[in-house]
């Protein structure tokens, strides 16, 4: 797997396409695995161009959330976000662009953002409270522990402070602290109800929000109901 993932990685970054990788990679599993990633979407034409070039048989999908495609290498899936968004619906979106770099592979064969990682830890996170029903949802939840149980210094970190308030205002304390309960105790730590506390915090932070987002969820749910695909094709023509 390890091979795979590197080479496209590599490919990726010769052919200057800009990304960041949102959570580490555990290069010990077999394949088929997934790769989330931040591209930005000026980039995004020329990636698909690239790997088709580059690569047989590959597809691209959107996705019905926003900012959202999946692009399939085979038994590699490159899960691709265009903007910084959160929840299921992907509809938590912000401007601000992270810090596009590539990667670097541990001790311990993970592969990870070649950046500092306080970085990584924020938004981790908030893609555990936010994007899951339970933080032990993700499946690199236990790679989260691993890396950062019993290291307070990092909700302590300016980075992860800053984008607290950005997305919870005035809650950020009440989110800092749900967060050094996790990394301290484990998600048994946490508090009963605790997700519905976290979507109070940010509906009430960013209230124009929930026009995108109960729309998007209503949908989401009716395809999942009616047993229709979430997922649409894009022919090549199409993906540039």
């Amino acid at each position: 797997m390890k091979n795979v993932i590197t080479n496209t990685l590599d490919l990726m970054q010769a052919g200057g396409i800009r990304y960041y990788l949102l959570r580490p990679v555990d290069l010990r599993e077999e394949l088929p695995a997934e790769i989330d990633l931040i591209v930005p979407k000026e980039d995004l034409p020329a990636l698909c161009d690239l790997l088709r070039k580059k690569e047989q048989g590959v597809r691209i999908n959107t996705f019905i959330a926003k900012n959202t495609v999946q692009i399939h290498l085979g038994q590699l899936t490159l899960d691709v976000k265009t903007k910084l968004c959160f929840l299921p619906t992907k509809t938590l979106e912000f401007f601000a662009l992270p810090p596009f770099c590539g990667y670097r592979i541990t001790d311990e064969q993970l592969l990870i953002p070649d950046t500092g990682h306080a970085y990584l830890f924020t938004f981790w996170s908030l893609h555990l409270f936010l994007d899951k029903h339970r933080v032990e949802d993700s499946s690199s939840f236990h790679i989260y522990l691993q890396f950062f149980a019993n290291q307070q210094k990092w909700v302590r970190h300016h980075h992860f402070e800053h984008w607290a308030e950005r997305v919870f205002g005035e809650n950020a304390k009440h989110f800092i602290f749900l967060v050094d309960l996790l990394i301290t105790d484990g998600p048994d730590g946490l508090p009963l109800g605790y997700q519905h506390s976290v979507k109070s915090w940010w509906k009430e932070t960013h209230p124009l929000q929930n026009f995108s987002y109960y729309p998007q969820k209503w949908k989401y749910g009716i395809y999942r109901r009616l047993g229709l695909s979430t997922f649409q094709q894009l022919p090549a023509a199409q993906s540039a």
